[in-house]
């Protein structure tokens, strides 16, 4: 039976969460963490997807991003997915699905938007890893608060 179509809005923001197959580590250390956003990027920038938020957990992401293609967000995800995907397992020496089933995709009305991007910022100090969002390295929210430049965020 085929899958059901994601749904995409385009030029719409969307929420976006993927995690670990079976809630595992997927960064271990910080090169881990910079593979992904660097490779995140450089997909983002090729399919037309714009960010505005994110946070990397050890074993989930999450992402406020507006697809400017009806395909934007797929071929986005997929190909970081796959990528990340190879390069962890060549580094573990292992084999298998890193990532729990496909990412899922939620789209944002105006009255949502801000209470998002606050979920996804606020994710470390939810998870007791922090006691501030701005003492955590890998989100978008010192971008947003101009303590250091972001060059994962869209400008526009």
């Amino acid at each position: 039976m085929p899958r059901i179509s994601r749904a995409v809005a385009t030029d719409f923001p969307h929420h976006v969460t993927q995690r670990g197959n079976y809630k595992q580590s997927v960064f271990e250390e910080d090169n881990d963490f910079r593979h992904y956003l660097q490779w995140f990027r450089d997909y983002a920038r090729r399919y037309s997807l714009k960010i505005w938020a994110y946070c990397l957990m050890s074993n989930h992401v999450h992402f406020v991003c507006v697809p400017t293609g009806e395909d934007s967000l797929a071929r986005t995800f997929n190909a970081l997915h796959m990528r990340y995907s190879q390069y962890f397992n060549r580094k573990k020496k292992a084999k298998g699905h890193l990532w729990q089933g496909r990412f899922y995709s939620s789209i944002l009305d105006e009255s949502h938007l801000f209470a998002a991007i606050r979920y996804v910022e606020n994710n470390p100090v939810r998870a007791g890893v922090v006691d501030s969002p701005d003492e955590y390295r890998w989100s978008s929210v010192r971008g947003h608060i101009n303590r250091d430049s972001d060059p994962i965020l869209s400008q526009d």
